[in-house]
């Protein structure tokens, strides 16, 4: 080798052979993580408990995802459970392969049910605050999901930002990532492309792997339209920048995506309202009544099927009602809400079920009788009765990436990509058609650490 080229290479400024880099990289870490929702924030802190040097990539100018707007609750199976005989390892896991129809990963099922209490025994040692009873709630099939004291999911996201920065990970906002690095005829991730909020771009290397944490793609209607073939006409709560191009560069580099069509959607308040203006919480004690007022489903189905219904018998306008002991239930920041909606009228409140009917502008008699299934459960007996209008929006998009038990990201012949990991929503083959309610922060967390654990196992037994 010349001596100017070996000088050159010694000080790392001429393209590796063999690679697909034609340009030094600018900087580099151990482990580069993509979005900073709790799945993000999970792995990059383990991670950086591993000791590795972990940069976080945020193309939002704020940090949480979707899981800021999620109800929070996570779902668990817990020593105390498993040994008061209320719930166990493997009735979690039948429920998630059951729900999923056919269509969900037995192997992520099984190692999701079996870490989901250890991840919510990490999560407190985070600092992170939980009622001490598990709640039966809307979608999530059985009494499983552990409430954060912190609305929604605010907890999760205050107190891992925290500790990622005490442990010195770099947390970046508004850089955006707009390519996936790899090398030149091996199935092997190098390193990210990434765009600041000046437009600059930055080249990146992973020594160790890169975790996808990016989220779906439900704020993104073209990406819903076709690849989804998902053309209904309802709004999304997901948040603004859930717009799937992460796993739209995965693909490019050759990794597989699975059960893109599923799309969940779910009863929220009405699209003008900036607050969550709901009362479908404990599933057991709402009913959910069309125009004429008459129930139109099984309120404790599985989400999925709550929407299929709802299209089906093409529902035009839609109400959730409660009773005042249901709603008593509610905690008080979404009661606040609740309050709110009487003011600017997205909330009912009345006396008795024939002066909601008429405010509802609903049949009377079709109510009452509805409400009758639910007395007989102990339910809707304590006036004054609640109503919230209904607008189905899409909550997730349960399709993305391909991957098995360690967080490995697969390609379309099904060999793990080399340093590529992913978890939470940009994982494709875990839910199936169906997520349980209470899945969605838990999947995140637990493959997070799954993936953060998986970089350092390889690692370590290299060396």
């Amino acid at each position: 080798m010349k001596r100017r080229n070996l000088l050159l290479w010694t000080f790392g400024l001429l393209p590796i052979a063999g690679k697909a880099q034609t340009e030094r990289w600018d900087e580099s870490a151990d482990v580069l993580v993509i979005g900073g929702g709790a799945g993000g924030l999970s792995s990059a802190l383990s991670a950086s408990n591993f000791g590795s040097k972990v940069i976080l990539l945020e193309k939002m100018d704020f940090l949480g995802g979707d899981s800021l707007r999620s109800g929070g609750y996570f779902n668990a199976v817990t020593k105390k459970v498993i040994h008061a005989g209320s719930d166990s390892v493997e009735h979690f896991k039948r429920q998630i392969i059951d729900s999923g129809a056919g269509y969900s990963s037995p192997l992520l099922a099984s190692v999701l049910a079996e870490r989901s209490g250890e991840s919510l025994e990490w999560l407190k040692a985070q600092g992170i605050k939980f009622l001490e009873e598990p709640r039966y709630i809307f979608g999530g099939l059985w009494k499983r999901a552990y409430k954060p004291l912190l609305p929604s999911g605010t907890g999760y996201i205050q107190a891992l930002s925290e500790r990622c920065l005490k442990k010195g990970v770099q947390i970046r906002t508004s850089c955006k990532v707009t390519k996936i690095l790899t090398a030149d005829g091996h199935n092997e991730v190098l390193g990210l492309e990434v765009e600041d909020h000046r437009g600059i771009s930055r080249r990146i290397r992973a020594h160790k792997g890169v975790i996808i944490a990016s989220g779906g793609f439900g704020a993104n209607k073209g990406m819903l339209k076709s690849r989804a073939n998902f053309t209904d006409n309802v709004g999304s709560d997901s948040h603004p920048g859930a717009t799937g191009e992460v796993l739209l560069l995965a693909e490019e580099i050759g990794a597989k995506l699975t059960n893109m069509p599923f799309v969940e959607c779910v009863p929220g308040g009405d699209e003008k309202a900036s607050d969550q203006v709901r009362l479908d919480y404990d599933p057991s004690g709402i009913m959910f009544v069309n125009e004429k007022g008459e129930r139109f489903v099984e309120e404790t189905l599985p989400r999925s099927e709550i929407y299929d219904a709802f299209r089906k018998q093409q529902v035009k306008r839609c109400f959730t009602i409660a009773d005042s002991a249901t709603v008593e239930q509610v905690d008080l920041y979404r009661r606040k809400n609740l309050f709110r909606g009487l003011y600017s009228h997205l909330t009912w409140r009345k006396d008795t079920l024939d002066e909601l009917a008429a405010a509802l502008n609903i049949d009377a008699g079709n109510l009452k009788e509805s409400a009758e299934a639910l007395t007989k459960r102990g339910k809707m007996m304590t006036p004054p009765y609640w109503a919230v209008r209904v607008s189905f929006k899409v909550h997730t998009t349960l399709g993305g990436l391909t991957i098995d038990p360690q967080a490995r990201v697969l390609d379309v012949q099904d060999r793990p990509i080399k340093n590529l990991y992913a978890c939470g929503q940009a994982v494709g083959n875990l839910h199936g058609k169906n997520r349980l309610g209470g899945n969605g922060i838990n999947c995140a967390v637990t493959f997070g650490r799954i993936a953060a654990e998986t970089i350092h196992k390889r690692k370590k037994t290299a060396i």
